[in-house]
């Protein structure tokens, strides 16, 4: 829908969504961000199996040359590869969802608030 001009961005992080925006104007790849209606909300409060479903049997199935736009700062690297993402976060490298969950739990414990 939005051709080759820009890609969508949408989410629950405003600081987060700023920072896609100003990377994008300054490389030229810019994004134009999507409402976040209730249906959305209610999605971003989903229980650990649907993150794990959409990770593992969506995300993770996709090639692993796909450049991706995490949510993370990767310093002067704006995109990182699918493989490459997966090879340094150990939330994408769970055996099965009992161990994502563990992982999850202990990323909660040790992140940053609003990270």
């Amino acid at each position: 829908a939005l051709g080759h001009q820009a890609a969508a961005v949408i989410g629950n992080n405003p600081a987060m969504i700023q920072k896609l925006k100003d990377a994008g104007e300054a490389t030229g790849e810019r994004v134009w961000e999507l409402p976040l209606w209730e249906e959305h909300e209610k999605a971003t409060k989903s229980d650990i199996a649907d993150l794990y479903d959409s990770v593992y049997n969506k995300i993770l199935t996709m090639d692993g040359n796909t450049r991706i736009y995490p949510g993370h700062d990767y310093g002067e690297k704006s995109t990182i590869t699918l493989k490459e993402n997966i090879k340094i976060s150990h939330l994408l490298q769970a055996r099965n969802l009992k161990n994502f969950q563990q992982r999850m739990e202990q990323y909660e414990k040790n992140r940053t608030p609003g990270s």
